[in-house]
């Protein structure tokens, strides 16, 4: 009996979490999307961060620049402090033309700076590749100037990824990428 009934109160449990995590999917998806970008181009390879404490939020972009041909580029940040409102629409890299095309961005939180966005991007100017990389605030709306973080003339590095972490109070930034060689 007492099998029985820990197999009937494990499946009420079961049931119970299901529409539970159904109520709080439906609430959470039934707001009307939100357009960040609000360009008349297309903006494509989007990425999100959001801080520990929930306040931060990054969103990174890159623009596609329509007529002629598909130029990728540049790359913006959005970026909100309180959680809720979007506080700055940041050019993170403006150097994207018809021969230099920057794309692929990634964005991670800071976890030591919960208002540091880091970010990380291809750029690839005829036979050379770089991968950049950039912190931006999301409370001053500024981004540093970008770093190199690899280039390379032979071959192709494409499609960094960020991750931080914390080691000793002093924020860690880990970048991957993809290198054909």
């Amino acid at each position: 009996m007492a099998r029985r009934t820990l197999r009937l109160v494990f499946a009420i449990g079961i049931v119970f979490l299901f529409l539970l995590g159904a109520y709080v999917a439906l609430a959470y998806f039934t707001s009307p999307p939100l357009n960040i970008s609000k360009t008349s181009t297309e903006a494509g390879y989007p990425a999100i961060a959001v801080s520990q404490n929930g306040l931060n939020i990054g969103m990174v972009w890159a623009t596609q620049y329509v007529g002629g041909s598909a130029v990728q580029g540049p790359i913006y940040i959005k970026t909100a402090s309180d959680g809720q409102t979007i506080d700055h629409k940041i050019t993170v890299d403006s150097s994207a033309s018809a021969a230099d095309q920057s794309k692929t961005p990634d964005v991670a939180s800071d976890p030591n700076t919960p208002t540091n966005m880091h970010v990380v991007w291809t750029n690839l100017s005829g036979s050379t590749s770089t991968i950049y990389y950039a912190r931006c605030s999301t409370t001053a709306g500024t981004c540093s100037t970008p770093e190199v973080v690899q280039q390379v003339s032979s071959g192709t590095v494409a499609d960094p990824k960020v991750a931080t972490t914390n080691f000793n109070g002093s924020t860690i930034v880990h970048v991957v990428r993809k290198h054909d060689v």
